[in-house]
C-alpha cells in the first residue's frame, strides 16, 4: 500500500487535518520510487548460470602439453614456443587450468631472468603477456579461465634475458586444461 491508497483510507477530511500535502520534492521522490518498484515486477528471475569449470554434458575435454620439455633457449636468443592449441571449426573452447613452469635450479622466481607470454592470436592475454615467474607447476595447474571462440590460437613462449647464465639442461612446459562445445551453443543457457 502507498502513501496515497493509505490518505485514502482515512478519508480525505482526516488527510487534509493530519499531514500537510508533499512537497514537490516528495512527490518526485515517491514517484521515482515507483517507478523503480514497477521496474522490479518486470526484471528477469534469476537464472542460475553453468559453472564455468564444469565442462557441459556434449563438450570435449582436452589435455594439452609440452611433451618433451622443451630447452630453454639461449640467453637473449628470440622467444619460442612451448605450447600451442587452435580450436577447431566450428567449436569454442574454454581454458580453465594452466600450468607454466621451469624444470632446473639456479634461477630466480620473479628475477625477470626468464620471461614467460600466453598468446591470443599473437597478442598478450590480458595481464599474462610478461610473466616473470611460474605459474602453477606440471602436476598442479592454476585455475583460470580463458575463453576462445573458433580459429583462435593460443600460445605460450619463453624467453630468457641476455647475460643471464642458464643451467645446462633447464627445461620448461606448459599445459592447458579445457573444453571445446559446439559454436552454436552457448554457455549457461543463455
Amino acid at each position: 500500500m502507498n502513501r496515497r491508497q493509505f490518505l485514502q483510507g482515512l478519508g480525505a477530511a482526516a488527510a487534509s487535518a493530519a499531514m500537510p500535502a508533499p512537497s514537490s520534492t516528495q512527490q518526485v521522490q515517491a514517484h521515482l520510487l515507483q517507478l523503480r518498484q514497477d521496474g522490479l515486477k518486470n526484471a528477469r528471475p534469476y537464472v542460475p548460470l553453468q559453472r564455468l569449470d564444469v565442462p557441459p554434458a556434449e563438450s570435449h575435454p582436452f589435455v594439452f602439453a609440452s611433451t618433451p620439455y622443451p630447452f630453454l633457449p639461449a640467453a637473449g636468443a628470440p622467444a619460442i614456443t612451448i605450447l600451442t592449441y587452435t580450436v577447431p571449426q566450428g567449436f569454442n573452447a574454454v581454458i580453465n587450468f594452466l600450468a607454466i613452469f621451469y624444470n632446473a635450479g639456479g634461477i630466480v622466481n620473479g628475477s625477470g631472468n626468464i620471461i614467460w607470454r600466453v598468446l591470443l592470436n599473437d597478442t598478450g592475454y590480458k595481464g599474462m603477456n610478461n610473466l616473470q615467474s611460474q605459474y602453477g607447476t606440471d602436476a598442479m595447474p592454476l585455475p583460470t579461465y580463458i575463453s576462445l571462440v573458433e580459429n583462435d590460437t593460443i600460445k605460450v613462449t619463453v624467453e630468457v634475458a641476455a647475460g643471464v647464465v642458464v643451467p645446462p639442461g633447464a627445461t620448461t612446459g606448459a599445459r592447458f586444461h579445457g573444453y571445446e562445445y559446439a559454436a552454436t551453443k552457448s554457455l549457461g543457457g543463455m
